[in-house]
């Protein structure tokens, strides 16, 4: 008996350590499952089962992406059949949750929009209209008639230059004149009497007419070029102190000729005059000072019309075509936007700036718009009357998919829904495939995805 029960004894301690690490294992597998895994405290060991189910809540429900009974298109569009989330839907276990989650909703709305390319610049003269002005004949300032800021029309004169080129120039076409005239009268009179004058005299006088008339005709030019017009065929029939008295007068204001001493003043003065209807912008003459050609007296402008020159990345001018509407908003004061035409597109990328400069024209009647201010232009680009719009960041990409996120009315479901986007203004963009009123999600729309992404990677 004795040696029976040294026997079992020593088998005994001989598989002890196997039996032990079975029952560490059991007991390790029974409080993982009881307790979730987690390591218990020893306030929870010693409590009783009743008061364990107590103590511990149930475990909330989860976010989970599910199949849609019935999947839906919005309005039968085709192009959402090969949508690869078509028919889910992401569920979550209450309101509150959503409101956890931080889920924010905007609502589909349908409203005018426009894409328009931006564009920076200023504010310019019209160049066809901008023009420095200066004395066609060297002398000295007469007169002043202008100041800066005022308006002037086309042939108002501006200053007097005093030169003695210009008196000069009058005399010699005085004198070609009345050479003209009198050659003319003495050919006339021998036609007239003819047999009794001889064919080679009448001859000789009739050369004499063409001659005095190239010589008029050339005196005449250099009027002309000191920007003085004069017509011959009215002179010709004002007696020679009619003649002395306009061409002495020649291009001075009406004020100047309506005076009681006009006849008295010299031949010499030359009017300086407004090639068109405009302002005054800048005036660089004083009486008595000497002048010369190559020194602007004036520089006018017509600021009913102003120029928009802009810069705009290369990468939009691809966008951009002659005729696209320009509004355009000055930087300073609170000036009224432009609008305007674009009517040029730069054929380079300037080498300082690496832009393309464009130019647009616009109307200035009120003369709001000031030259060499700065500002900001939009060239618009696409227009859409009754686009259906949610902002930027409701919209999600999954490859070549576009996708947002729709509020179910009743449930705490998202559903999956395929849209095309299409204009872009500013933190709104259009999509296809949604129905004004329809609530999207906003903040949150993101986090939405990584979810709908992960079980799409889960079935596969």
């Amino acid at each position: 008996m004795v040696r029976w029960l040294r026997s079992a004894a020593a088998a005994i301690a001989a598989h002890m350590p196997m039996t032990l690490s079975l029952v560490f294992l059991a007991a390790v597998a029974v409080l993982g499952m009881r307790y979730g895994w987690k390591a218990p405290t020893l306030s929870k060991l010693w409590q009783s089962s009743e008061s364990r189910e107590k103590a511990d809540p149930e475990e909330p429900a989860e976010t989970k992406v599910v199949d849609d009974d019935i999947p839906k298109l919005v309005g039968g569009f085709g192009w959402a059949t090969s949508f690869p989330h078509g028919g889910k839907r992401i569920q979550f276990p209450s309101d509150e949750a959503i409101a956890k989650a931080g889920i924010e909703l905007a609502t589909a709305e349908e409203r005018p929009l426009t894409e328009f390319v931006l564009a920076y610049g200023m504010i310019d003269y019209d160049p066809t209209t901008y023009a420095h002005l200066a004395t066609r004949a060297a002398g000295t300032i007469w007169r002043v008639e202008k100041q800066i800021g005022e308006p002037v029309r086309r042939g108002e004169v501006l200053a007097l230059v005093e030169s003695a080129d210009v008196g000069k120039v009058k005399g010699d076409f005085l004198t070609s004149l009345n050479q003209y005239d009198l050659r003319t009268k003495l050919t006339q009179r021998m036609q007239e009497a003819g047999a009794s004058v001889a064919e080679r005299i009448l001859r000789e006088s009739q050369a004499s007419v063409h001659e005095a008339q190239i010589r008029l005709f050339s005196d005449q030019q250099l009027l002309l070029n000191l920007g003085l017009t004069v017509r011959v065929d009215d002179l010709l029939k004002k007696t020679d102190e009619q003649r002395v008295r306009e061409l002495r007068l020649l291009g001075l204001p009406d004020e100047i000729k309506a005076d009681p001493q006009a006849d008295t003043l010299t031949a010499n003065l030359l009017p300086v005059a407004a090639p068109f209807d405009g302002q005054v912008v800048q005036r660089n003459a004083a009486i008595g000072e000497a002048v010369t050609s190559a020194k602007p007296l004036f520089v006018i402008a017509d600021l009913r019309q102003v120029h928009l020159e802009m810069a705009v990345d290369p990468g939009d001018v691809a966008r951009l075509r002659i005729g696209q509407t320009v509004i355009f908003s000055p930087q300073t004061g609170n000036i009224a936007a432009a609008t305007g035409k674009l009517a040029h597109i730069g054929p380079e990328v300037d080498e300082k700036t690496r832009k393309v400069w464009v130019h647009a024209e616009a109307d200035n009647p009120d003369g709001r718009l000031r030259p060499h201010s700065y500002g900001t232009g939009r060239i618009v680009v696409r227009e859409a009357p009754r686009a259906v719009v949610v902002p930027n960041e409701s919209v999600q990409a999954d490859g070549d998919f576009h996708l947002v996120f729709v509020r179910s009315s009743a449930e705490p479901v998202f559903i999956v829904r395929h849209v095309r986007t299409g204009l872009h203004s500013g933190n709104q963009i259009e999509v296809s495939g949604l129905h004004t009123g329809e609530q999207v999600v906003t903040t949150g729309s993101h986090a939405l995805l990584t979810e709908l992404l992960k079980d799409k990677l889960a079935e596969q």
